[in-house]
């Protein structure tokens, strides 16, 4: 199999529906125009979770670090992890022949630069049909290729609550909301709590006080 078939096949993998690497999965400057995208997938829809979760990726991409999730986080292609589990039982990472990365690392994508092709969700000769392209363009990551949203890293604690005192100040302040101080404060000392408790993400936990915010009863709970 050539490098080029090999990429081909692994961009086609990514951006299968079940994909937990599809550009449309990710918080990015690459909006699908598709059912999954405007809520009419027939599966359940939590708008407010959805809504926070959009708004807290909104917030903190936009002094974030935006690295490519699949070289982060998916199997290389690295032979030798195949040949250290054949010996010893065990393996740094695992194997995957298709991937373009040959080990896991941190690679900054671009700026959103390229168009990319919209595919029919029926196959044709065993591969989906292109036709046009996609409305806003994507990041890619420069080193392997991969075309991805962003996965957002997190940051030190105090940067990450600083972010966070001042999305509640705002909520404070704007009449609307009508967010108290006396919920406000809860909600940075959950924030604070939620980060140093290191089960969440600092998306997940800046979208977990966003819901709250507009929320009756305690988050976390059951943590």
């Amino acid at each position: 199999m050539s490098h080029s078939t090999s990429h081909a096949e692994h961009q086609q993998s990514v951006s299968r529906p079940d994909s937990e690497y599809r550009r449309d999965d990710w918080w990015g400057d690459n909006d699908v125009d598709d059912d999954r995208a405007t809520g009419h997938d027939p599966e359940d829809f939590e708008y407010k979770r959805e809504r926070a979760e959009y708004v807290a990726h909104s917030i903190l991409r936009q002094t974030g670090t935006l690295v490519c999730p699949i070289a982060l986080n998916a199997e290389p292609d690295r032979l030798a992890s195949l040949f250290e589990w054949l010996e010893t039982g065990e393996a740094e990472t695992g194997h995957d022949p298709t991937a373009i990365h040959q080990e896991q690392q941190k690679v900054e994508l671009t700026e959103p630069e390229v168009y990319v092709p919209l595919q029919t969700t029926r196959e044709f000769g065993g591969k989906p049909r292109e036709y046009g392209q996609r409305p806003k363009r994507s990041r890619y990551n420069p080193e392997h290729g991969y075309i991805v949203g962003p996965q957002i890293l997190d940051r030190p604690e105090e940067e990450f609550m600083q972010i966070v005192e001042y999305v509640l100040d705002h909520m404070v302040a704007d009449d609307d909301i009508g967010l108290s101080q006396a919920e406000r404060d809860r909600l940075e000392h959950d924030a604070r709590r939620l980060k140093q408790n290191g089960d969440y993400r600092d998306t997940d936990a800046l979208a977990t006080i966003l819901e709250d915010a507009l929320t009756d009863g305690p988050i976390g709970a059951d943590n």
